[in-house]
Order: C-alpha cells, then structure tokens, then sequence
C-alpha cells in the first residue's frame, strides 16, 4: 500500500471508529463481458420477453398495427434487464438470493402504449394515483412469469418504504396537481434494491451481505446514488457489472474492458432482436412459462463450459 492509500484508509477507518453508523462499504460498478454474463442476461431477457407476449395474448388489446408491433418490439427488446445475486449470512448459515426485473411498468400498462384503446403512461413520469394502480398490476400479472422460489425472485414493482432514502432522482417539474414528476422511478435497479430493503426489513434475508449484480445497459446516476444509499443503510457491498452501451467515438482506441463490455452489449443487443423478432406477434403462440430452475440449470452448464475452455487455454490446447 503507497503512502497515499494509506493515509487515505487511515482517514476512513477514524470515520468509522468516530462514527458508528459510517460504513466502510460499497457497491462498486464496473464494465462487464463475456459469454456468461450475455448468457445470464439473454435468458432473463428472453423470460420477461415471454411475458409481454403472454400479456398480448390475453385479449386486452385491439390489434396492432404493423408499425405497433414494431414498436412493441423495439420497446421490448430495448428493456434493461438485471439480475442481482445477494448473499448474506443468516443464523450461521450462507445463503443467497437471486433477484430479476425489467425496467419499466406493468405488462399492461408496457403494451397499452402501442393500443390506441388503452390509457398508458410515460415510462418516465406517473402521478401517484396512477403509479400505485400499476404497481398492483404488476403484482396481479405473476402469473406471466416463473413462480418466484426461496431462491429466485421476479421483482415486481414496489411502493417506497416510508421513510426510504432508496429512491429515483426527481426533476424540477410537477404534474397537474402539483405533485413531483419522477425520472428512473421503473428502472430495473432500483426496482431490486426496494425489493432487497422490503426483505431485509422484513427479515426473509440478513443485512450486511454482498450483492453481486449484472445489468444489461449502463447504470444511471440514479441508480447509482440509490446503491449508494443502499449501502449506507444497510452495510451491503459487493460489484455490479454492466453492459456499457455507450456510443464508440471514431478513431478513438478505447481501453480494453470498455472496448469488451461494449462489444458483449452489442451481442446481446442482436440475440434479444432476434429473439423478440421471432417472439412478439399476435398471431404467434404462447409461450411457456419456464422455471427458475431451468435457468439455473443452464448457467451452471455454461459456467461449466467455460470452466473447461479456460483450463484448456491455459493448458496452451485449442478446441
């Protein structure tokens, strides 16, 4: 340790001794890459995408037209997707829990936007009213999705805990009724966290554990500042790794993990297009609603897989 990194971490271990409730930890976010990692994200990706098509099977809406199923799509397969992995500590026993959304609202309120039929709101800002109405949709459409297990949880949408600190950056500009609009409130992040803090306040899991987290796009300020609050409140650490989708500047030779988690954004970007392609469609059938099992089962074959590649690489062998 240089003496700068020491005098710095002398600084913050006084903090703490000074300060009780101040936390040495953090949430640090990285760029991410890699096939496992595409992989994970892919087949989260692939399950929310089954349930917007379940949800336009189901009758509520009139039919779209040709440039409101591309649209639809487009919205789809454009969703952040995150997958967060918390692993905590509880009556002497490590445990972990698994936690996956999609930005955005309600299924109902997803599609509506394409029906002219149907009364959405923005993605970005709802009045409260409005707001607590579709997070009970999001609620009542678990049906759309993998029955959620003591180890893996489909985040529905959440009401703030009074009191929180764990919230979405606000603008300046009010709705009508003068309330405040709210930017980020859907963001897949944050919809974690709030779930994360409902858990630990309702003791299903232990404070103080380790999040390890992959997002499909770059985390927001927003996001950002909620995992900071996080972290202050509840004394979690850990990484999340995500996707830069940042736009390449030409000639400029970017460092090696921007240049690679730019890369695996752009592969993943093209099978979720694909996929939904392939997926959304009226007249196409209704998917099966998979089990978290199966998408556990199938990490642990790619893990596996890759496990093996990296032996044999460095074993100088070539498949």
């Amino acid at each position: 340790m240089n003496r700068t990194s020491k005098t710095f971490f002398t600084a913050l271990t006084s903090l703490a001794l000074l300060f009780p409730g101040y936390s040495l930890a953090a949430i640090d976010i990285e760029n991410g890459s890699g096939g496992i990692m595409e992989s994970m994200l892919a087949s989260d990706a692939e399950t929310f995408s089954d349930a917007i098509q379940v949800g336009l099977k189901s009758g509520h809406y009139a039919r779209l037209s040709s440039v409101k199923l591309r649209g639809l799509r487009a919205k789809t397969y454009g969703a952040t997707v995150a997958r967060f992995e918390y692993r905590y500590t509880k009556h002497g026993v490590e445990q972990v829990r698994v936690y996956h959304a999609r930005s955005g609202r309600s299924v109902r309120d997803f599609i509506g936007k394409f029906d002219s039929g149907y009364k959405s709101s923005s993605d970005g800002e709802m009045a409260p009213a409005a707001d607590e109405a579709d997070i009970l949709l999001d609620a009542q459409e678990s049906i759309y999705y993998p029955a959620d297990t003591a180890t893996d949880i489909r985040v529905a949408r959440l009401k703030p805990k009074p009191g929180s600190t764990i919230d979405a950056v606000h603008t300046g500009e009010t709705t009508a009724d003068g309330t405040n609009k709210i930017v980020h409130g859907a963001d897949a992040e944050l919809k974690i966290l709030r779930r994360i803090e409902y858990d630990i306040e309702d003791n299903v899991v232990a404070s103080g554990g380790r999040i390890t987290g992959y997002v499909s796009k770059t985390v927001c300020a927003s996001c950002e500042k909620a995992m900071e609050e996080f972290t202050r409140k509840f004394d979690v650490h850990g990484k999340v790794y995500h996707l830069n989708d940042g736009k390449a500047i030409g000639g400029v030779e970017l460092p090696g993990d921007l240049a690679a988690s730019q890369a695996s954004s752009k592969m993943l970007a093209e099978t979720r297009k694909d996929y939904v392609k392939s997926l959304i469609n009226q007249d196409g059938a209704t998917p099966r609603v998979r089990s978290w099992t199966e998408d556990a089962s199938r990490m642990a074959r790619l893990e596996a897989e890759e496990a093996v590649e990296g032996i044999a690489n460095a074993a100088g062998c070539e498949s």
